[in-house]
């Protein structure tokens, strides 16, 4: 998973399929600079068990502090609520998917920039 992946939640394959069959777990830690603070977001699926999420800012003090909610969903809206944007504002404004660089120009109009 790359960074839209961890971000989002977003895999080329779902389930246990994004395990490598020689562990019993994928997991990936994605640290950014978002506006001046640090995130941490934090995805692992251990195999024939549900996504584990956890999102986390850095204090001042250089700790971590958790914003994770109580389930999978309400984190994952909270970090959309962060960053003000979903996976597919990301990808048709900021990232450009490998051989799908024309998918920005067949998408509809939608929400103006300044509602970001």
């Amino acid at each position: 998973m790359r960074s839209p992946g961890c971000l989002f939640g977003q895999a080329r394959r779902g389930g246990d399929a994004i395990i490598n069959s020689h562990a019993a777990v994928a997991e990936v830690i994605y640290e950014f600079l978002y506006e001046g603070v640090l995130y941490r977001i934090q995805r692992s699926k251990p195999r024939d068990k549900s996504t584990l999420l956890e999102f986390y800012m850095q204090d001042p003090a250089g700790g971590w502090r958790p914003l994770t909610e109580h389930s999978l969903r309400e984190t994952e809206q909270r970090i959309q609520q962060t960053l003000r944007m979903d996976y597919e504002t990301f990808i048709n404004r900021l990232f450009f998917l490998q051989g799908k660089a024309d998918q920005f120009a067949q998408q509809r109009p939608g929400r103006p920039v300044s509602e970001y």
